[in-house]
């Protein structure tokens, strides 16, 4: 399947690969973002073995061409139609706004290339907040999905967003975004 284009408005998913963590912590290091708030629940939350990550992708600013964060697909199911993701943006390195609209560009670039109907995530809620329409499309799970640490130590909540509700009101901002990256 082809891949969707990875540039909007004003982030770029530039694709990356990590073996572990610690490669992954230490890409955040030498960009300046392991400090940003919810890093550790960004580190937290991924696989112990980074060989079930199905895609990672460090966010850039396209503005200034600089890293202001990363994303994490990891746990495809194909039985389930279920994946998990990991976003990280540095609310202080990244301008207003774009924390926001990288989490809907990747969550849309998921649907898109995965065959899946509900993507998981954890998050401070803090950064939940983000997400403008998360009312109506994010849901906290209770029950959070298996396999990895668990995140909510750092006071974290597990999320879902399900495809049919993203389909009929979060994949119209992505596709804002893309227009206004395409328009200039």
């Amino acid at each position: 399947m082809p891949s969707p284009q990875l540039t909007s408005r004003r982030v770029t998913l530039r694709p990356a690969r990590f073996e572990s963590r610690e490669e992954l912590r230490a890409a955040l290091r030498e960009a300046g973002l392991d400090g940003a708030v919810g890093a550790e629940v960004f580190l937290d939350s991924l696989p112990e073995d980074f060989g079930d990550a199905d895609a990672a992708f460090m966010v850039d600013d396209n503005s200034r061409n600089a890293p202001v964060g990363a994303c994490v697909l990891f746990g495809v199911d194909g039985e389930e139609r279920s994946a998990q993701i990991s976003v990280l943006v540095d609310g202080e390195a990244a301008p207003l706004g774009m924390g926001m609209e990288t989490y809907v560009f990747f969550i849309g670039h998921v649907f898109a290339e995965w065959d899946v109907d509900r993507i998981y995530f954890w998050s401070l809620e803090d950064l939940v907040g983000m997400i403008t329409v998360s009312q109506a499309v994010i849901s906290e799970v209770k029950e959070p999905t298996s396999g990895n640490g668990d995140p909510s130590a750092g006071g974290a909540k597990a999320f879902a967003i399900e495809r049919e509700i993203w389909e009929r009101q979060g994949d119209r901002f992505r596709n804002w975004i893309m227009r206004g990256q395409q328009n200039g």
